[in-house]
């Protein structure tokens, strides 16, 4: 999947993200100039290294760097002196130049701003075994996904009822059909009551307008704890996630206890995103349950969804919360649980995933959604890798 970006000076940044099952195991930024046939893996390679050159984080380039067989010359400091150059700015190719050796083939990289990089790769590098340590994977290619090519017939009230299908089948059906939340502001008497009908397996506590629905129950590692803020105005009832948070050294506690490690996310933009962070957990715990009705939030995110059911399958959609109204229909009666996790910044980009489970008697959906900010801090792209009626080991 490739994304399009603009950098602060205009100009056009394409990044490759690269997926295999349910995970990104890469990311690159696609070097549009021209490469002999016989030097594509060498450009991967290099797109790898571009991609965390021009990163945030020093560390993801240490990381990539730490054991390989191909080395990397710039001015005479190497990789702390070309970090310093381009800590702040963004290493931009100009042009590549190559040169062959007896012993090893050399790429002279050469930036707009007149700085030199040379990347050299002995002849008996061996590229198979890089890129599946890379990948952590055995497999090299990322399977085919099957894409939705004919438009579904609008299926009727009965036939969509979630009782009634799998949850592929589900999703597959209502492919065309609009779903939107109740407005549930002027239906609710007793705030109190309807938490606690909603949440029966749930603890609420109250702190003035602060409402807390406390389980101590996990599953694969994964809480449920949701807080709220509650107002009364006139006849109606406003519900709105806990805003609430400490930072404290490099993590950030919620008012769930939940522990979100941020310590690869700069000062600056931490700040602009951290409120995010509790309304995305709170909201993901509150599918299945009216109080999703509240707290969802309105977006126009372009969404891909791949399916692993035996096979793989791929819907998109023009909004995350178009996916989140399907799956909160058909999980009513389960238990969701979910978790923020890989909060980082690269490339400028903050991106980070989320973990989550939809609970019901002997049988669970799982799901991994990654979620990518643009240079304002705005969510633009969220990725979901589905996976259905896995079986609760006892």
């Amino acid at each position: 999947i490739v994304q399009k970006f603009r950098t602060a000076d205009s100009k056009l940044v394409e990044v490759q993200y690269d997926w295999e099952e349910q995970r990104i195991y890469g990311q690159k930024e696609v070097i549009s100039l021209p490469f002999p046939a016989n030097m594509q893996q060498h450009k991967v390679i290099l797109e790898n290294f571009l991609y965390r050159l021009n990163c945030a984080q020093k560390l993801f380039l240490q990381n990539m760097l730490q054991k390989t067989e191909f080395k990397v010359k710039y001015k005479q400091g190497g990789l702390d002196s070309l970090w310093s150059d381009f800590a702040e700015t963004r290493f931009e190719i100009q042009t590549i130049k190559w040169q062959h050796s007896q012993d090893s083939l050399k790429f002279q990289l050469n930036s707009f701003s007149g700085q030199q990089l040379t990347i050299e790769f002995p002849i008996s590098f061996q590229f198979s075994v890089y890129l599946d340590e890379w990948k952590e994977q055995t497999t090299k290619v990322v399977p085919e996904i099957e894409t939705v090519t004919t438009t579904p017939q609008i299926p009727t009230t009965q036939e969509t009822s979630p009782a009634k299908l799998p949850l592929v089948e589900f999703l597959y059906s209502t492919y065309q059909n609009q779903f939107r939340r109740e407005l549930m502001n002027n239906k609710l008497t007793d705030i109190e009551h309807f938490l606690v009908t909603e949440f029966p397996k749930h603890r609420l506590t109250r702190q003035e307008n602060n409402y807390y629905l406390e389980n101590d129950a996990e599953f694969l590692g994964l809480g449920n704890f949701v807080a709220v803020q509650v107002k009364r105005n006139n006849d109606s009832w406003d519900i709105e996630a806990s805003p609430y948070y400490n930072l404290i050294g490099e993590y950030l506690k919620l008012s769930s206890h939940d522990s979100l490690e941020i310590g690869l996310v700069d000062k600056a933009a931490l700040k602009q995103v951290a409120g995010y962070f509790p309304q995305l957990l709170y909201m993901h715990r509150s599918l299945g349950t009216k109080l999703f009705n509240f707290l969802l939030i309105p977006d126009e995110v372009p969404t891909t969804l791949l399916i692993h059911n035996g096979k793989r399958q791929r819907l998109d959609f023009a909004s995350y919360d178009d996916l989140l109204l399907r799956l909160h229909s058909y999980w009513k009666k389960r238990e969701i649980f979910f978790s923020l996790q890989d909060i980082r910044q690269m490339n400028g980009f903050i991106e980070f995933k989320g973990m989550l489970a939809a609970v019901g008697k002997d049988k669970y959906d799982w799901a991994e959604i990654r979620f990518h900010l643009n240079k304002e801090y705005k969510i633009d792209l969220v990725m979901m890798s589905l996976h259905v009626d896995k079986k609760i080991e006892r």
